[in-house]
């Protein structure tokens, strides 16, 4: 049985041995992921689940093949952050290892980090972090203070418009 993770854009497939768990494909896929990741530079990459394309969570205790199909497609969410090396001088160093020390505000801002195009990509982690999120078009101007949106006239209600589960071409 092979599995497709999805992180981000990018889908891994990882061929699945009976009796895996779900966290044993959590670490499949994410040490696959990582080894991608390794062309662009140095990344931290940390899975905090996986989930069904409509959002049911998979819990990593379970047994993958209770779960899922082979070639089913799984959505990863999980944390991406490229590590800057710094030089030992510089205040803030990490130690003799050369990785820096973290920064506490790295984690709350690591999950609007702009991927290809300069989209930003708002999954659970996200949302469930307490970062103000305030989105505007591209016509906005970045100076202008934000609209107030107030109810809506007398007669009309607003619908927020239906978005699909899994975008077409990444995950059917």
């Amino acid at each position: 049985m092979k599995v497709t993770v999805t992180f981000g854009r990018t889908g891994v497939v990882v061929p699945c041995k009976e009796g895996w768990t779900v966290r044993d494909l959590i670490q499949q896929a994410t040490q696959r992921y990582r080894k991608i990741l390794e062309q662009e530079g140095d990344f931290l990459v940390r899975t905090h689940h996986v989930e069904y394309c409509d959002g049911g969570i998979l819990d990593p205790d379970d047994v993958l093949t209770d779960l899922v199909e082979d070639k089913d497609k799984l959505i990863a969410v999980y944390e991406e952050e490229e590590v800057q090396q710094r030089a030992a001088a510089s205040p803030g160093a990490g130690s003799a290892t050369g990785r820096p020390s973290p920064d506490p505000y790295d984690s709350e801002l690591s999950v609007f980090q702009p991927i290809a195009g300069g989209e930003i990509e708002v999954n659970s982690s996200a949302l469930k972090s307490n970062t103000p999120l305030l989105v505007r078009s591209s016509s906005d101007s970045a100076l202008s203070p934000p609209l107030e949106a107030g109810p809506p006239p007398r007669g009309e209600q607003w619908q927020a418009p239906a978005t699909p589960a899994c975008v077409e071409g990444l995950v059917p």
